[in-house]
Formats: structure tokens, C-alpha cells, sequence
């Protein structure tokens, strides 16, 4: 990610195909930390059955936002099975 300027937090709703996709992890990143911050990092419930991970959320505990550049999230996904998918 470019440079961001003063975000307080970010959220996201995971949806993958479960029949081509394996969740394996799904990580917080360092952007919000950058400024020597604490952060408060929620994980959704996953359902592998439907391929989701809702309500995945990390906030900023400090004043203000962080400025910084970087990755707000890692994701970790394998195939399912070998061969290809359409």
C-alpha cells in the first residue's frame, strides 16, 4: 500500500472459493504500529465451508492515525487441491 496519511484502523470481510482455496492464516500487519502504537486486532470466525472470515478489524489505540506506508494485512491462502482451476 502507497502512502497513507492518518488512518485510525481498517476492517475487512474475507470471502474465497472454499472448493479452490484453503485459508491458512491471516496476519496483522505493521503499518498500524509503525509509531511505536498499540493496537487492538479482532480475527472474524472462519467458515471453511463457505470460504469466509468476517469482521476481520485492527485499530490504532493512540491519538490521531498513523502516517506510514506498507501492508495493513497478511493472507495466507493454499490451493486446495493440485491441478487447475478455471
Amino acid at each position: 500500500m502507497g502512502r497513507i496519511m492518518n488512518l485510525p484502523g481498517w476492517s475487512l470481510n474475507l470471502e474465497y472459493d472454499p472448493t479452490i482455496l484453503l485459508l491458512e492464516s491471516v496476519e496483522e500487519d505493521d503499518v498500524l504500529k509503525a509509531e511505536s502504537g498499540t493496537t487492538f486486532s479482532q480475527k472474524g470466525t472462519v467458515n471453511e465451508k463457505e470460504g469466509t472470515e468476517p469482521e476481520l478489524s485492527s485499530t490504532y489505540l493512540g491519538t490521531d492515525g498513523v502516517s506510514n506506508s506498507g501492508n495493513l494485512s497478511t493472507i495466507n491462502l493454499t490451493g486446495a487441491a493440485t491441478g487447475i482451476s478455471d
